[in-house]
């Protein structure tokens, strides 16, 4: 069963290693801690994360201008964004 926490599906996606990365983070006791992306594109795997607990909070970036101002408008406008 695929799951989808980010409205975004993109090309590359990191949410298929899910679970290469969560038993990463329980096997080395890291439940809980803090994700960094820098390439986060759609976030998947990061939003996934998050939602089930594995981490406390994301810090997500991307080099593409676009994706970096979708994420911004949807955290902090999320008003106007909708």
């Amino acid at each position: 069963m695929n799951i989808h926490y980010s409205p975004l599906r993109y090309p590359g996606g990191k949410n298929c290693i899910f679970p290469f990365v969560s038993k990463i983070f329980y096997e080395n006791q890291l439940i809980g801690t803090s994700y960094a992306e820098p390439y986060a594109g759609g976030s998947g795997l990061a939003l996934r994360l998050l939602f089930e607990g594995y981490v406390n909070h994301i810090y997500i970036n991307d080099l593409d201008r676009s994706i970096y101002a979708f994420w911004i408008s949807v955290l902090n406008r999320s008003d106007e964004f909708l």
